[in-house]
């Protein structure tokens, strides 16, 4: 249960702060806040879908979890932006919100590993 509580709390954020520095580098500070309240959007079922897919894959070793909660997270991501309408979110945003979530899955999956304690 710990590990799902550490993804939802910290993938939205993470995320949304990644979707932030991302769009300040890009395309300046005119979106900014509105691609970071997407990410976090798109991010929260993911993140806690991606926290219980972590938590059976834990007997697994720590590359190939990692790697499969972060695709999990992006394949959720993607099909929460199928049902969204075109002119709310394009094609486009949805693929750059799931590579932006699957980078945080892969990143809290590295987080919530218990290196050489118990568990």
């Amino acid at each position: 249960m710990k590990r799902v509580l550490v993804f939802v709390e910290f993938g939205p954020v993470l995320a949304a702060i990644a979707a932030l520095l991302l769009v300040v580098r890009t395309s300046g500070s005119d979106h900014a806040l509105s691609a970071a309240g997407g990410a976090y959007f798109f991010a929260l079922p993911a993140s806690a879908i991606a926290g219980y897919v972590d938590d059976v894959l834990k007997g697994a070793s720590l590359p190939l979890r990692a790697v499969l909660t972060a695709v999990v997270g992006a394949v959720i991501t993607c099909g929460l932006g199928l049902f969204l309408p075109a002119w709310l979110v394009p094609a486009s945003l949805v693929l750059s919100f799931a590579i932006v979530v699957a980078a945080c899955m892969g990143a809290c999956s590295l987080l919530t590993h218990d290196y050489g304690g118990e568990d």
